[in-house]
C-alpha cells in the first residue's frame, strides 16, 4: 500500500487543481471500492501477488487519491472563527482507525482460536466483502 501512496502523494495536489476535491474524493472512494471488492474475494488457495499484492496496490491508491482531497474539502467547509473545531475531524479520523484496528484484531484473535484456518480466511472474506459494500453506500449520490 505504502508505494503508491507515495507516488500520489506527490501527484494529488496537481490532480486536486486540475479535478476538484469532489471528484478525487469519488475517484479515490472508487479505487478503493475495486482494491476492496478483489481482496474480498481471497481464499486458501489464493496466490499472494494476484489475491493480496495487487488488490492492496488499489486500496493504497484509492486511499492516497481520496483521502488528502477529503480533509481539504472538510477544512474549507469550516469559517475561520471555528478553525479549531477542523481538529475535531483529525481526531475522529485517528479515534475511528484506532476503533477499526482494535475490533479487528480481536476478531481475528478469536478466530484463529475459535476455528480452522479454511474458516479463517472465509470470515476475512466477508468481513472485507462488508467494507467493500460500506464503500459501495459511500458512492452514492446524496439525497436532498
Amino acid at each position: 500500500m505504502a508505494l503508491p501512496q507515495l507516488a500520489f502523494a506527490f501527484t494529488v495536489p496537481r490532480l486536486t487543481a486540475r479535478f476538484g476535491n469532489a471528484a478525487l474524493v469519488t475517484t479515490g472512494l472508487a479505487v478503493t471500492l475495486v482494491g476492496m471488492a478483489w481482496l474480498s474475494r481471497i481464499s486458501g488457495a489464493s496466490d499472494y501477488w494476484t489475491a493480496v499484492a495487487a488488490p492492496m496496490l488499489l486500496l493504497g491508491a484509492g486511499r492516497e487519491i481520496g483521502f488528502a482531497p477529503l480533509t481539504a474539502a472538510s477544512f474549507a467547509a469550516v469559517r475561520p472563527r471555528d478553525s479549531g473545531a477542523s481538529d475535531l475531524g483529525n481526531v475522529a479520523h485517528q479515534l475511528g482507525g484506532a476503533l477499526r484496528v482494535s475490533i479487528m484484531v480481536t476478531v481475528a484473535a478469536t478466530a484463529a482460536v475459535e476455528s480452522t484456518p479454511e474458516a479463517t480466511v472465509t470470515e476475512a472474506s466477508a468481513d472485507l466483502t462488508t467494507g467493500a459494500i460500506l464503500l459501495a453506500i459511500g458512492l452514492l449520490p446524496p439525497r436532498h
